[in-house]
């Protein structure tokens, strides 16, 4: 490994701690030490040399389709609960959102890696802070009924960006105006996953997005047989 992806891995490890102890405090980071079973930056360092595996090995166009595909997933998991919501209504996030949840900001975060500058990273950013005011006020339940919405909209706007990235079929907007409409889809569903998936939730995304960017470097390497995607 050179220095920039040390540097990069470490970087990487610093946010996700400092993400940590400002959601759980100082016993968070300690449990979430505890349990990863190593000094802490071992598993963050490994998810860093996976995901730069999948950054070159990875086409932009499969990866926005990637993004495209489970958005489309993520909806259906939330179509189902929010129908279940209704009848029984329960905080207990299911699994499967859950695991699904967990895909759309893997593949939204290597996507944004592959084709986005810092600035535009930084701009993200912004906007869900921006997000954050507006909709912790709606309520749970409209957000829920919002994330189905939001993850139909970035699908389309993903295939949007692949359109115009492409002259198989044409579209009237440029790649530019498609690429900062698929910023501002990412950041909502980024802003609506931040509410909804939070504490243990929250931790168990972690650690699939962890076990699941292994697995998917595995796969572009042609060390496993069963296709290229994040499953």
């Amino acid at each position: 490994m050179n220095l920039k992806d040390y540097q990069r891995g470490r970087n990487d490890g610093l946010a996700l701690a400092l993400k940590i102890v400002q959601e759980g405090g100082r016993e968070a980071l300690e449990a979430e030490i505890k349990n990863r079973g190593v000094t802490g930056g071992e598993l963050i360092m490994n998810y860093n040399e996976s995901k730069e595996t999948v950054l070159q090995l990875l086409p932009t166009d499969d990866a926005i389709l990637q993004l495209a595909e489970e958005c489309v997933e993520l909806s259906k998991e939330f179509l189902i609960f929010n129908n279940t919501e209704r009848r029984m209504p329960t905080r207990v996030m299911p699994t499967g959102a859950i695991e699904e949840a967990a895909d759309v900001e893997l593949a939204a975060e290597v996507l944004l890696d592959k084709i986005y500058a810092a600035y535009d990273r930084r701009i993200l950013h912004s906007m869900v802070g921006s997000i954050l005011i507006v909709v912790k006020g709606l309520g749970l339940i409209h957000i829920k009924e919002s994330l189905h919405e939001v993850c139909h909209d970035l699908a389309k706007a993903a295939l949007k960006l692949r359109r115009a990235r492409n002259e198989d079929n044409p579209t009237l907007i440029t790649e530019e105006e498609a690429r900062e409409m698929l910023l501002c889809h990412i950041s909502m569903i980024v802003a609506l996953d931040t509410i909804l998936f939070n504490g243990e939730a929250r931790e168990q995304m972690e650690k699939i997005k962890e076990q699941k960017m292994e697995r998917w470097a595995k796969r572009l390497k042609g060390e496993t047989a069963d296709g290229n995607g994040i499953q």
